[in-house]
């Protein structure tokens, strides 16, 4: 009888042992996971920040002193309003300086929208892990479809 109770009972002790290592185990690993994730928003958040300013100063470009003179070049050289073959060249080389200021800003607005989307795409995966209850599931989901 005592060796049936202590084949019994030594099996139920690492069962019990197993289950609470495996618990501690996994709240380490919750915690990390929440670390990861927090630190991919705040990426995410700056990414985000990044590229709002760099679409604020295309647009400041555009529409401020710089944008207006680009268009008056372009006019300008498309009607042939210079006056003679050294103004029409300084015209060009302006009007070429402008638009090289106009796509270095157009790409970093294009750099800054692939590192939100790559962010974003990485705070979804992390947000919907397999283990999840349906809740969070449901509410990254809903995030990952508004970024």
């Amino acid at each position: 009888m005592y060796v049936i109770l202590t084949s019994l009972i030594k099996p139920l002790i690492r069962l019990v042992y197993y289950s609470r290592s495996h618990r501690a185990a996994h709240q380490n690993l919750k915690k990390e996971m929440a670390t990861v994730k927090k630190t991919e928003q705040e990426l995410y958040d700056d990414a985000e920040k990044e590229l709002n300013d760099a679409k604020r100063v295309l647009e400041e470009f555009m529409n401020g002193r710089y944008g207006k003179r680009l268009t008056v070049l372009e006019d300008g050289l498309w009607e042939k309003k210079y006056s003679d073959k050294v103004e029409k060249n300084e015209w060009e080389k302006e009007k070429t300086q402008l638009e090289e200021r106009q796509k270095r800003l157009e790409k970093r607005r294009d750099d800054w929208d692939v590192e939100v989307q790559k962010w974003g795409a990485k705070l979804c995966e992390i947000i919907t892990q397999p283990g999840n209850d349906f809740v969070t599931w449901n509410f990254a989901f809903f995030i990952c479809l508004h970024l």
